[in-house]
């Protein structure tokens, strides 16, 4: 037990240590720093915006803004540090007034539709796609928005680069709840042509919905060609990495995808010095997927 704990106390400092080695770097330099900054900012108004704990803090606290100011400048402060370091100073203030003003809005309360989202584009989906159906329906808005932003600003290669990436992190997020047993077996496929017909319809939805970004980017970015390529590849690695350890570690009592696990294996897939380690990682999560699918498909195996 002893072991394990120090394993996994050694694994978390060397993941802290690469993420923070990796942050000092890219805000050390432009225009990377700004990419960066700018994907943090979408980062900290997506937490805002989907917090769980609204009726918590209505409740039981009474100065729930400062509380959730303190929390905002926590998380930006190792990033407005190192932009000090760096002597961006404007940066480092702009870091710190958004952090207090995202804390100072008031959180929005979600209301409940009467009528459920049922676009044309959802229609579109197969039916035993229904993490993408989902998805879709859940960020719709985000997700055109995303789009439209990435695909009207192509001419400004990091604007469209970001906003790609930004629309592979909200696709990752349908897979982060576990279906129930009676849907999984509505597919009646046996375990590695349903993780096949899995993973090869998912490569398929992401690509019709990045590579239109992606191409107009090469276009007006030609001499830049092989970054969108670079992370066109990465985001699917890192999309079947997610399906797999879906499925290796299912179960039909846990509701969701072990988060840590998922998180280590985008740290790893980020960086493309180490995405051939992500690779590996799915062959062996694919084939405990199989194994582990058996238990609930073994009618059609």
């Amino acid at each position: 037990m002893f072991r394990i704990d120090v394993v996994h106390l050694i694994l978390l400092f060397c993941i802290v240590g690469f993420i923070g080695i990796s942050c000092f770097y890219f805000l050390g330099h432009k225009p990377q720093n700004l990419c960066f900054l700018a994907i943090m900012v979408l980062l900290l108004f997506n937490l805002h915006y989907q917090r769980r704990d609204r009726r918590f803090l209505h409740i039981n606290v009474e100065y729930k803004n400062l509380i959730i100011c303190s929390e905002y400048i926590m998380l930006t402060l190792p990033i407005v540090i190192f932009l000090v370091i760096h002597e961006f100073w404007l940066y480092s203030i702009g870091v710190l007034m958004i952090s207090i003003l995202l804390g100072l809005v008031p959180i929005i309360k979600k209301k409940h539709r009467k009528k459920t989202l049922n676009t044309l584009i959802q229609r579109k989906i197969p039916d035993n796609s229904y993490e993408w159906k989902a998805g879709v329906r859940r960020y719709f808005w985000f997700l055109l928005g995303l789009w439209t932003v990435g695909l009207c600003t192509c001419y400004y290669f990091y604007s469209s680069v970001i906003a790609t990436l930004l629309i592979g992190f909200y696709v990752l997020d349908f897979f982060r709840l576990n279906e129930s047993r009676q849907m999984l077996l509505s597919c009646q496929q046996r375990p590695p042509i349903f993780l096949r017909n899995k993973i090869l319809q998912s490569i398929l939805l992401l690509s019709l919905l990045i590579l239109p970004q992606l191409i107009f980017t090469i276009i007006f970015r030609l001499n830049l060609w092989y970054i969108p390529v670079i992370e066109y590849v990465i985001l699917l690695s890192i999309l079947i990495y997610v399906i797999t350890l879906k499925y290796a570690f299912y179960s039909p009592q846990r509701n969701s995808v072990n988060a840590i696990r998922a998180g280590i294996g985008v740290l790893i897939g980020l960086n493309p010095m180490t995405t051939i380690v992500l690779w590996i990682l799915s062959v062996l999560l694919y084939r405990k997927a199989c194994l582990n699918l058996k238990l609930y498909l073994n009618d059609y195996d």
